[in-house]
């Protein structure tokens, strides 16, 4: 997100003449964690209009929101949600589930789940079901406890912003560089390493900030990879990040976190993920794999 400030900021450099004074220092790698807080994603808009627009219309953005007026039709028909008073909807790809308050005030995540692919309900849990703050808000939210905003935000992946706005001339948001692979991979499976468990045991990495090592904080079962079922690429390419010999590719050589889309996988070469999704050495997908990726956008 600090790439347009970079570019000006060469540009301006590249044209000043023989001797001429650069008083500004580059921009320093990352504002230090402790030091910096949320401030929203509006925030960054004013400088980084395309990305912020292309953030607007994707899926990130909205993984928590208020009910649409589907959401409230298809509750109404529901055997167990419907007498509920339903405020945030979780999901908008492949499921959608319920947060209401319980009879204390408290936000649960109720155990109906609407299934996209099959136009049907689905039963998740049992009642009361999980207090949402400590569980799906730690994902679905920025800045947890309290939440700053509703969604995968700009700060869920670069960082609290508060310093890098107050100077952005000096100040960068955590923007992944080639270089640590490894903290690149950490964001990323920050969130989409489901059934890891915090060193204080939670079932998500609570403490870990962009541009610091998810490994501090938080303890996978790699091992399970390896006979788990279904579409775990993910999970498996960051292990080969974050605890295998070599270091691979990382989430954003594929993936365009932004618009989240996925185009540029095809030009990457080919190695064993490829034969989760597709007949082994061609680009023919494997049966199953026709109508949707439960991952990406393929």
């Amino acid at each position: 997100m600090v790439v347009l400030l970079a570019v000006v900021w060469l540009g301006w450099l590249a044209a000043a003449p023989a001797g001429a004074e650069t008083a500004s220092p580059a921009p320093s790698a990352a504002a230090p964690a402790s030091a910096a807080t949320y401030v929203g994603s509006q925030r960054c808009q004013p400088c980084h209009p395309g990305v912020f627009q292309a953030w607007k219309d994707a899926p990130h953005s909205h993984t928590l929101h208020a009910p649409s007026d589907a959401d409230r039709s298809r509750l109404a028909e529901s055997l167990r949600c419907a007498d509920r008073p339903v405020r945030l909807a979780i999901g908008v790809k492949r499921h959608v589930r319920f947060v209401a308050p319980d009879e204390s005030g408290v936000d649960r995540v109720l155990p109906c789940r609407w299934n996209r692919a099959s136009d049907s309900w689905d039963l998740v849990g049992a009642e009361p079901g999980p207090v949402f703050v400590d569980t799906c808000a730690w994902c679905h939210q920025t800045g947890a406890k309290p939440a700053k905003e509703d969604g995968v935000g700009c700060e869920a992946c670069h960082g609290p912003g508060s310093a890098h706005v107050a100077d952005p001339e000096h100040v960068d948001s955590f923007a992944f560089p080639a270089s640590k692979p490894e903290l690149a991979a950490s964001v990323c499976g920050a969130c989409h390493l489901q059934g890891g468990l915090s060193k204080d045991g939670l079932s998500f990495p609570d403490g870990f900030l962009p541009g610091t090592d998810l490994r501090e904080v938080f303890e996978y079962d790699w091992g399970g990879l390896d006979s788990a079922q279904g579409d775990h690429h993910a999970q498996r390419e960051i292990r080969t990040v974050l605890a295998g010999p070599s270091k691979r590719r990382v989430c954003l050589d594929c993936h365009d976190p932004h618009r989240q889309t996925a185009t540029a996988h095809a030009s990457q070469p080919q190695g064993p993920l490829c034969g989760e999704c597709h007949v082994s050495g061609s680009a023919e997908l494997r049966s199953g794999r026709e109508a949707v990726c439960p991952v990406c956008e393929l």
